[in-house]
This record gives C-alpha cells, structure tokens and sequence, in this order.
C-alpha cells in the first residue's frame, strides 16, 4: 500500500534547506518520496506517511504543511445493525448498544477511529463502522458501556484514495444501563423533575414485532422496560397500551396502530430515541399520555426524548366523566421532532409542561392551511398551570399558515 501522501524531491530540498534542524531525517523524508514503509516509522502504525512527517512537524516546529482537503464527511448514529433510521451523531445522551459510521463511503481507502485519542480501530474497506462490520455487511454494535460515564470524544481519520486527510471529530455522553437493563436517568438537574429508574426485578421486553397491551402491562405499579423492537400495531387501538410505574420504552419504532403508544397511568417514565407513527389522520395520535379515570392515579413525570412522532401528542384526560382522576403532572418534551397528521402538534393539559428543543414539522403529512405547534388550553376543566416553550420551532409549507402557541394562560419562553 503506498503512502497516503508522496512528497516530490523539490519539496523535500525546500524544506531540508529551510529548515536545517531536519537534517537527520533525511531517509525519513527521502523514504515518503520513495514509499518506503519501513523507515521512519514515528507513529509505530506499520506504515511510513503523512502522520509521520505531522510527528516531524510537531517534534521540530516546521512549519510544512501537507494538503488536506475541505472535509465534506461525518459520523451517523443508528440503533439498529443495518444503519436504517440513523442521524448525525454528536451530542447525545447515550447508552447500550450503538451503532456509528462515517459517511460517505465514496473516495475513501481507510478509516481510523479513535475514542478519547486512543485507536479503537482501522477500517480497510466500506462501510466504515466504529465497532467494525459483520461479514453480512451489518454494522457491528459498540458497547457503550464500555467506556465511562462521562462525555468521550469520537475521532475518525479517513485517509482518502488520493492520499490526502479528513479529521472528523464528535462528542457524546455515556450513561450506563442499570442491573435491571434498563436506563439510569441523566444526572439529577437534566430534569425539571426527578423520575425514579425502573426496580431491580423490572419485567423487561425485547424484540417485540406486535401489539403489547394491558393484557400485560395491566398493573398500576408494575415497573417494566421496553426496548430494542420494531412493532406492528395493525388492528390495535394502539402498538403499546400500558399503565405502570418505573418504566421505560428505549429504542423502540412502532406503527400501524392507531395510536403509536398509548400511556394511562405511566409514572415516572422515560421515553428514549424512539419513533412512533399513527396510522389515523383523525383522532389518531404517535403519543397519548392520559389516565385511567377511577381505576388508578394520574400520569406523572413523563420524559419524552430524542424521538421522532409521525401523529400528534396528546397530553390530556381521557374524557370528560373521570377528568379530575386523569390529570397529568409533569411532562418534559425534548431534542424531539414531531410530524402531525392533524393542524395541532401538541395538544396539553397538564399541569406543568416543558418543551425544549422541539420542531414541529407539518409539511410531509398534514395537507390542511392553519398549523399550531402547541395548544395548551383547557380541556374537560383541567388546565395547564405552567408551560414553558423553549428553542422550539414549527415547519410549514408556502400554502400553510402557522402559529407556534396557543394558550390560555401566559407561557414561559
């Protein structure tokens, strides 16, 4: 393999003469020009090329810099093998498995990742995976667990087919799974409100491809953890319909139901990089949060985060006989993207609300001209107390009219 960068003979005079002090690496540069791989070897990688000579420039302060063109590449994240649903990686709040790639993959002869400046990998051949590539050309997963609980640094040097150099650099943040599998909460202060991590002995469901329900997750105080599935809700009311309290639902896709999932009595529960669809552009909803009237107590400290919602959210009481029953305590909305099939993105009534960092995207679904991202009112004599809309946005076509809020009571932004 031949160096990634080849220095002519001209080059290599200019800078002996410039810079005397790189007399002694004559046969490393006169090797470069030449491709030789064995000498010169500074950064013991088997090979002699241009982060040899960087070693040479940073050991003796020459000012020689080889050429490195714009970087038009990135890292992607995805939860699933086959990089499907995947989006720019950089920032997140991440655990279990992942699964990250540089991309494109076109004019590329090599990858090296590096993970807090130490090489965690070298990818000789597309797809470029973090953690590697199965021989089925899935992606192999990377352990998040496997490093701190603490924000990392994800470097990728792509070494080019014309032997110049991208550096591509992404942050995220670890956070551990839990003895019970699932997800131990952010740091206390990430919340406006403390939500409690699932029981030990929570009941956990993996790789489901149909409808769960209450024939299940029936049990007020049930604590349950839902991840890792792709579900099918066709002739459900909804693809998850469940009451509990510790829960979680990670990494989950769900559609065809009429509802993408349906939360009656959910406490403390946490909704992490999910995406939901409803398959009713009526009354249909991609999240319901609500009560379940006399039949238990009303939902509280609900998290909804890094999620994609084709449909609505619902926040509000079932209906109007048991409303007192089903008010909903405090929900936190965020880094999520919603696509509404109806002229409302989020309908609220709930006691406190926070919305950060949502876009409210109409232009793919809903066909209609008036548009509201938010509408916090008053519905069957329960009433928003506090709201706060913060960095949000709504989407809209040129024929669509929009309006961010609509509310009843001032809103804090």
């Amino acid at each position: 393999m031949d160096p990634i960068y080849q220095p002519t003979e001209g080059q290599i005079q200019d800078i002996l003469k410039n810079h005397p002090d790189l007399a002694s690496y004559e046969s490393l540069l006169l090797g470069l020009a030449k491709g030789n791989r064995i000498s010169g070897d500074l950064t013991d990688d088997g090979l002699v090329n241009i982060l040899d000579m960087q070693a040479v420039k940073n050991q003796l302060f020459n000012k020689w810099e080889p050429p490195v063109e714009p970087c038009v590449y990135k890292f992607m994240i995805s939860r699933k093998p086959d990089r499907s649903d995947s989006v720019e990686f950089g920032g997140q709040k991440l655990s279990g498995d992942i699964y990250v790639f540089t991309t494109p993959d076109e004019n590329v002869s090599s990858v090296v990742f590096k993970i807090d400046n130490a090489i965690i990998r070298t990818e000789n051949r597309g797809p470029y995976d973090l953690a590697g590539t199965d021989d089925n050309g899935y992606a192999n997963p990377f352990d998040v667990n496997s490093v701190s609980e603490s924000q990392h640094e994800v470097i990728a040097e792509i070494k080019m087919i014309d032997g110049t150099l991208c550096i591509v650099k992404s942050t995220f943040t670890a956070v551990h799974e839990d003895d019970g599998g699932g997800v131990v909460p952010p740091p206390s202060g990430d919340y406006p409100f403390e939500v409690l991590p699932p029981l030990p002995d929570a009941e956990i469901f993996s790789g489901l491809t149909s409808s769960i329900g209450f024939n299940q997750l029936k049990d007020q105080e049930k604590s349950w953890i839902i991840k890792d599935s792709n579900i099918n809700g066709i002739g459900h009311d909804s693809s998850i319909y469940a009451v509990g309290n510790r829960c979680r639902i990670e990494n989950v896709t769900t559609y065809n139901g009429k509802h993408g999932i349906r939360i009656a009595s959910g406490r403390n529960l946490v909704i992490n990089n999910c995406k939901f669809s409803s398959s009713d552009s009526g009354s249909g909803s991609g999240i319901k949060l609500c009560g379940i009237g006399s039949q238990g107590p009303s939902s509280s400290n609900v998290v909804v985060q890094n999620c994609e919602i084709v449909g609505r959210v619902t926040v509000k009481p079932q209906n109007a006989t048991n409303a007192s029953l089903e008010h909903i305590e405090n929900i936190y909305i965020v880094d999520t993207i919603i696509k509404p099939l109806t002229n409302v993105g989020v309908k609220i009534a709930a006691t406190n609300v926070w919305c950060e960092n949502v876009t409210v995207d109409f232009r793919d679904y809903f066909t209609g001209r008036d548009c509201v991202a938010f509408e916090a009112t008053n519905y069957y004599g329960c009433m928003p107390q506090n709201v706060t809309i913060k960095n949000c946005r709504i989407l809209v076509r040129p024929d669509q009219t929009e309006t961010l809020i609509v509310s009843d009571i001032p809103i804090n932004t």
